[in-house]
């Protein structure tokens, strides 16, 4: 179908020709043309077929980003405070961890100078009532593990009710707090705010 609509600069010129040339060099041109012709018309089915494969690519992508918007929970920007000494070094354990991480925007920081911070944000694509982060940090063999999570569940009577959590694991004699600083009622985004020392 394309070849029918597609017009090559090169036939008119052959049309041309094989008005006002002889029949020999008239076909001899004419094979030459055609080749030419054929030529066009493959680079601009070519051309035509990976400009469609972008687009199909392009929609692809942006449908897919739609979707995992769609089923995105809420925020929670997390605050990491280091009030030790030394640099509170971040690790990955577990497969909780590395979900964290992947969901996480920025990307943590490797590691939290004594006395700085460390803000990013970490959104789940799990479900829309749903959305936690568990992170780990350490300064020498002390360790903490902090959580946080949101639910958006059903009570006994059949009424949503959001609820924010947080809570931590401390080891090798760290001390650890960890606190939610904020919730919003409308978009349940919150914010929590963990130390480490």
């Amino acid at each position: 179908m394309h070849r029918l609509r597609l017009v090559c600069p090169a036939f008119a010129a052959l049309a041309r020709h094989t008005r006002i040339g002889s029949r020999a060099q008239s076909n001899t041109h004419r094979d030459t043309s055609v080749s030419k012709c054929n030529a066009y018309i493959h680079h601009m089915e070519m051309s035509n077929m990976h400009a469609r494969k972008s687009l199909l690519a392009l929609l692809t992508t942006a449908a897919l980003s739609a979707a995992g918007a769609a089923h995105a929970g809420p925020p929670v920007a997390i605050t990491i405070k280091n009030l030790g000494t030394a640099d509170a070094a971040y690790s990955i354990v577990g497969s909780n961890e590395t979900s964290t991480y992947a969901n996480a925007t920025p990307k943590p920081a490797a590691s939290v100078p004594p006395g700085a911070t460390n803000t990013y944000s970490v959104q789940s694509t799990i479900s829309p009532d749903v959305n936690y982060a568990v992170v780990r940090y350490k300064i020498g063999n002390k360790t903490c593990v902090f959580n946080t999570n949101y639910v958006n569940g059903y009570t006994s009577g059949g009424i949503k009710v959001p609820s924010w959590n947080k809570s931590y694991t401390a080891s090798g004699g760290a001390t650890c707090t960890a606190t939610i600083t904020s919730t919003n009622i409308s978009t349940h985004a919150w914010a929590v705010e963990f130390t480490i020392k």
